[in-house]
């Protein structure tokens, strides 16, 4: 049987639920073997860099997807001489899994701005491509368009969580429990982070 490898990256900055659906239901619509998450160091697009370390990122990736049989944390985005391109990393990844199908997965809002990266078409040219999104979403693009790439999408369930809401959260004295793992909850207060 071919090896499917999925591909989530982010800043996980922190990973939260919302990851985790998303990255449970690309497991099940496409068959996958194995979904790596990929923690990008500082993505080119954006120019402020993740509000906690590298390595506090990958902690609470790991704490959240410990018990995941299925799901393994890349830290090659990471490293002091990595490339921060998707590229990079997807060519990566198939050189080392000979004959694994590689797929790309992304949210929905980086569907209009996926032409911007770096080397878009060669990614399209050699990876699929899914895209998680809501059913509303998934209905809206059941057909391809001509000006876009040939992507498919993926139906989610969204449950309307962010990093960013749950960092302002912290930092507002307010609870994030049951937007992020318990395990994750804790390294985030024993840590002091996003204060």
């Amino acid at each position: 049987m071919r090896k499917i490898i999925g591909v989530l990256g982010g800043t996980f900055d922190p990973v939260h639920f919302g990851h985790l659906i998303a990255a449970d239901s690309a497991r099940e619509a496409l068959g996958l073997t194995q979904l790596r998450f990929t923690l990008a160091g500082q993505p080119p697009h954006r120019p402020i860099g993740p509000a906690s370390s590298s390595e506090d990122r990958l902690a609470m990736l790991r704490l959240a997807t410990h018990d995941l049989e299925w799901a393994i944390v890349d830290d090659r985005e990471t490293r002091t001489d990595a490339s921060p391109y998707t590229i990079d990393t997807l060519a990566g990844i198939a050189a080392e899994n000979p004959g694994a199908d590689i797929v790309l997965i992304i949210g929905y809002d980086w569907v209009e701005r996926f032409q911007s990266w770096h080397k878009a078409k060669e990614i399209i040219d050699n990876y699929r491509v899914a895209v998680v999104c809501r059913p509303s979403e998934a209905a809206e693009n059941s057909e391809p368009r001509h000006e876009e790439p040939a992507f498919s999408y993926l139906e989610s369930l969204s449950i309307g969580i962010s990093s960013t809401e749950i960092r302002t959260r912290i930092k507002a004295g307010r609870s994030i429990r049951f937007l992020v793992p318990p395990a994750v909850e804790d390294y985030i207060y024993e840590n002091g982070l996003y204060r």
